[in-house]
């Protein structure tokens, strides 16, 4: 199996190669807000390019925090044609504690959400791992996220999220 970047005898080694090498990760610095809405927004912070034709593993840490039963919903958007397998492991919807958590790795595709529980009022932390294929366009793989039920609290997604994205094929 080929790996990305594949490195042939012979080829000189050159600052694109060694960048292609490195994981792309972002963190979030500032916090945002959703309340009253499960409409998915784009996250201010949480998203990076991709390149058509490209293979990558994504992995997200993302902290956060809702006050009542607002909770929050996780999805993803990418470039026309792509296609991502990805699961969570965070708390459960409806969780009264911090301590509440749900080893939820359900396989689910691009266009769908997770629904986590927010904390009550703690901040939580959710794991978010995939593989996206990206097809002929490039873009931006962006996360997106709301609350899993509208409530006039707010649900936060904290600074100190991050995503990280390695091109892998």
């Amino acid at each position: 199996m080929p790996t990305y970047p594949q490195i042939l005898a012979g080829r000189s080694v050159t600052a694109a190669l060694l960048d292609a090498m490195i994981p792309n990760v972002v963190t979030k610095a500032a916090t945002q807000t959703v309340n009253n809405s499960t409409t998915l927004v784009n996250d201010d912070s949480l998203f990076v390019p991709v390149e058509a034709g490209g293979v990558y593993e994504v992995t997200a840490w993302i902290v956060h925090s809702s006050q009542t039963a607002g909770d929050i919903a996780i999805g993803w958007s990418g470039p026309s044609g792509s296609t991502m397998t990805w699961g969570v492991q965070g708390p459960a919807a409806s969780a009264t504690a911090a301590s509440d958590s749900a080893a939820n790795f359900q396989q689910r595709s691009i266009s769908q959400t997770a629904g986590l529980g927010g904390g009550a009022g703690t901040a939580v932390c959710t794991d978010a791992r995939g593989v996206l294929t990206v097809g002929s366009m490039s873009g931006l793989l962006r996360m997106r996220w709301a609350q899993n039920t509208a409530n006039a609290s707010d649900t936060q997604v904290l600074g100190g999220s991050h995503l990280r994205v390695k091109r892998i094929a």
